[in-house]
């Protein structure tokens, strides 16, 4: 029996040292779970902050873009709109003056684009409407004055007078 309470004895003291044993490895358990929630609570505001600034960045490097394809924007298209609106000027004028011999602007005409090929052919076409609106105010005065002779020559043969009537009989 003193085998038995012996070895209970020395179970007992094992058992102490065990305790021991147990409350140390959960203490150091304790303190490396609160370090890892530390350091866990760290990288989330790491994290957080990081994705704060490049959300910012992405956000000016964005609005930059945004900007210069809209000034982009603007200048090709003014670029292309006033040639343009300037030759539509240039038509109005001719339309409302009728004087085809006011020339194009020759910004326009020395263009390299469509736009000055536009103007170059638009030109000619003026051109060559102010040589038939020539040809066919001379062609009308010359087939006028033939008529009017032929008329002249007709008054001047007749023996006798002449006298007209409109068309309700008065003279």
């Amino acid at each position: 029996q003193r085998a038995i309470v012996d070895a209970q004895e020395a179970l007992g003291g094992q058992r102490e040292r065990m305790g021991e044993f147990d409350a140390a490895y959960f203490a150091a358990l304790t303190r490396l779970e609160g370090a890892t929630r530390r350091l866990d609570t760290e990288a989330q505001a790491k994290v957080a902050a990081s994705t704060a600034e490049a959300f910012r960045v992405v956000l000016a490097i964005t609005l930059v873009v945004l900007l210069s394809a809209l000034g982009a924007a603007v200048f090709l298209s003014r670029r292309v709109t006033k040639p343009i609106e300037r030759l539509t000027g240039h038509v109005r004028r001719l339309r409302r003056d009728g004087d085809l011999s006011v020339a194009m602007d020759t910004s326009l005409t020395r263009r390299p684009d469509e736009v000055g090929l536009l103007s170059r052919s638009f030109d000619r076409l003026v051109d060559e409407l102010a040589d038939a609106r020539r040809r066919l105010l001379a062609d009308s005065e010359a087939e006028i004055r033939q008529q009017y002779e032929r008329l002249q020559a007709a008054i001047g043969a007749m023996p006798q007078g002449l006298f007209l009537l409109d068309a309700e009989g008065r003279l």
